[in-house]
């Protein structure tokens, strides 16, 4: 079938009329059985299922499996990092910017080889949507340098999460203009740390209940992975004061300067006057009963004879 469309046109449309399409459908599924399995064709003069069983001996499979088969595109890595592919941004390492290679478009996914890196990525489909991993991100802010650009990239792959993202992120910056960099580097930390969908869902979340800062957006993220979800239409509520995530698991790429996490101490000289004095009067008494009961010894405790010898 050289035209194999303009037959299907002129066999079937053309001689047809439908009411709707499920009287399509019906009468399509009988045609394409009457041409299969009982008019012979005009080319060979035998029913197609007929010689389909005569050929079927010699029929072999297939040296590439279906799944296997893909599209080779010639890439080049950009500055950022990224591979673009019909609007898709895929990340690579940030030492492969610049090296030429391969794109390797599967059914639903990508295999990108580019000199000694080769990164594979789940396909996108809708429009403009991308696909950066984890780990790319971290090396690309280690490969930046300066604090500034840091934070800039940072702020990037935040931005990269869609619109919940933008809307949060400049709402922070009018809320806390003086810290809202800090806060940027916490929540960079936490996007490594829950993935992208998690990140989104709790920056959505943080906005609609109006709580802006990176304490919050882990508390939410910690709650989301360590509670079960919320039954009859109860509440989680917002957090107190700060996030109950432990420290050791979001680190700072930033070094010391970060958001404080642990929880504010009163400091001692709060503390009620008479309540201190008493404190001190006990300490004196207790030192006092110590120095008393005991006796200086030069021995040491390794020595067996007390310290004779």
């Amino acid at each position: 079938m050289e035209n194999l469309v303009g037959w299907v046109k002129g066999s079937f449309f053309k001689q047809r009329r439908f009411v709707d399409d499920d009287d399509l459908r019906q009468q399509l599924a009988e045609w394409c059985t009457e041409v299969n399995t009982q008019r012979p064709c005009r080319a060979t003069k035998v029913i197609p299922a007929v010689r389909l069983e005569e050929e079927r001996p010699r029929l072999r499979p297939l040296k590439v499996a279906p799944a296997e088969l893909a599209l080779r595109v010639p890439i080049v890595v950009g500055p950022t990092g990224e591979v673009i592919d019909d609007t898709h941004p895929y990340s690579m390492p940030p030492e492969a910017i610049g090296i030429a290679g391969t794109l390797y478009l599967y059914r639903d996914r990508v295999r990108i080889v580019a000199g000694r890196f080769t990164v594979v990525h789940e396909r996108k489909f809708q429009r403009g949507e991308g696909s950066i991993l984890p780990e790319h991100r971290a090396q690309h802010v280690a490969a930046v340098s300066g604090k500034r650009a840091k934070r800039y990239l940072q702020r990037e792959h935040l931005l990269k999460l869609g619109p919940e993202a933008l809307a949060y992120l400049t709402e922070l910056t009018h809320r806390r203009p003086q810290v809202w960099l800090r806060d940027i580097d916490h929540l960079h930390t936490l996007l490594a740390a829950y993935g992208d969908e998690a990140m989104r869902a709790a920056l959505a979340r943080g906005r609609q209940e109006h709580a802006i800062g990176a304490e919050y957006i882990a508390h939410f993220l910690a709650e989301a992975v360590t509670r079960p979800a919320a039954i009859g239409g109860e509440s989680a509520g917002r957090p107190d004061a700060r996030s109950s995530v432990p420290e050791a698991l979001v680190p700072s790429s930033l070094g010391s300067d970060r958001l404080p996490f642990e929880p504010p101490v009163a400091p001692a000289d709060l503390a009620p006057r008479a309540t201190r004095v008493q404190a001190a009067a006990g300490a004196r008494r207790a030192g006092a009963k110590r120095k008393a009961g005991t006796r200086a010894s030069r021995a040491l405790p390794f020595d067996t004879d007390g310290g004779q010898s």
